[in-house]
């Protein structure tokens, strides 16, 4: 009889074409206190700075950001997945160290008509950066597991994630170009006035070239993911898993008022391989294992132009680019019976 009316309770509840319905609402909560100071300090060469001092600061973070999730099933072979949320990434402690102060010569100040001067230099840290915002990212995929074959499972994802407010060095000369964009951060003395050439125009006598947010970054990929388990059977257990992912583009502004480059494959720009993968396929019987992994790296840029001059790299490699790299990692162990809580014994071969 329980059987019979929770069978009537399903169909009553059923609605046509939703297997599985589940909606999800969180929203994450994020307080940090960072602590940071001087790490280093000039005390001798061309960058000293008699009046440098060590500066100690504290920076408040927080955030609150909402995540909404979705699963859906119209069959229940086949599952539609999605999430959309934002979140964001706090400084480092090296970003927000402040350095002091170094003298830097032969400096030209374009409002006073390329005047070259010298003047101390903040570099470094920046203890009012900001939190680098992740505005609400979209990422989506589908998972097939089939009745017919049971134990296999495959799923397809993809992800559209940006950022702003990412943090990069301003040069001294993007500084001075861009003098009224950067507020305080270039120190004049008073207008000399009388008969100087720029008589409204003071001397400047420091420039604050400390990191800033000033940059921001698109990326989008896909994943793909494959896993098999087989049944028990008298010859053993097969587990095969394997994970291959596509980065689409990697585009990030290098610096300020830049262009967007697409860093995918520049590895030495900081961007992401374009294709990465890998597998492992493991066989069990008793207290027998035997496995084997896999890992490919696709090729990618090295380092010489577009990103530097340095020809000799392309020279000694006889390309523009390094070629794709497949690792592989064989194993196998055994279990002693009786010896449960003790670590089997493992003989393994890397190549």
């Amino acid at each position: 009889m329980p059987k019979a009316k929770c069978l009537w309770c399903r169909r009553r509840n059923a609605v046509r074409g939703i297997q599985q319905l589940d909606l999800q609402l969180a929203v994450r909560r994020d307080d940090y206190t960072v602590g940071s100071g001087t790490t280093s300090i000039y005390l001798n060469g061309p960058f000293f700075n008699p009046n440098a001092r060590v500066l100690h600061s504290s920076s408040d973070f927080n955030s609150s950001n909402p995540t909404l999730g979705l699963r859906y099933r119209t069959v229940k072979d086949l599952m539609l997945r999605a999430s959309y949320g934002a979140s964001f990434l706090p400084p480092s402690f090296s970003q927000l160290a402040a350095q002091p102060s170094s003298l830097f010569a032969a400096l030209s100040d374009p409002r006073r008509g390329g005047e070259t001067f010298s003047a101390p230099v903040i570099s470094g840290g920046n203890p009012n950066l900001a939190a680098r915002k992740i505005p609400p990212a979209l990422e989506a995929g589908l998972v097939f597991e089939p009745r017919f074959i049971e134990g296999l499972r495959l799923a397809l994802d993809a992800y559209r994630i940006g950022k702003r407010n990412n943090i990069a060095f301003l040069g001294v000369p993007v500084i001075l170009a861009n003098e009224a964009l950067f507020p305080g951060r270039v120190t004049r003395g008073p207008a000399p006035g009388g008969t100087d050439p720029f008589p409204t125009v003071g001397h400047i006598t420091a420039i604050n070239a400390s990191l800033a947010n000033i940059t921001k970054l698109h990326t989008e990929g896909y994943d793909l993911t494959f896993e098999y388990h087989t049944p028990s059977f008298r010859y053993g257990r097969f587990d095969l898993f394997a994970l291959g992912t596509l980065i689409q583009k990697f585009e990030q502004q290098l610096a300020f008022n830049t262009l967007f480059v697409d860093n995918v494959d520049n590895v030495n720009n900081n961007g992401p391989l374009k294709h990465r993968a890998n597998a492992a396929l493991t066989w069990k019987l008793r207290g027998w294992s035997v496995g084997w992994a896999t890992r490919y790296f696709g090729s990618y840029l090295q380092l010489g132009p577009p990103t530097t001059t340095l020809l000799n790299f392309v020279a000694r490699q006889g390309s523009t680019s390094i070629p794709s790299q497949t690792y592989h990692d064989v194993w196998a162990s055994y279990k002693f019976a009786g010896r449960t809580g003790n670590a089997p014994a493992r003989l393994s071969r890397r190549d």
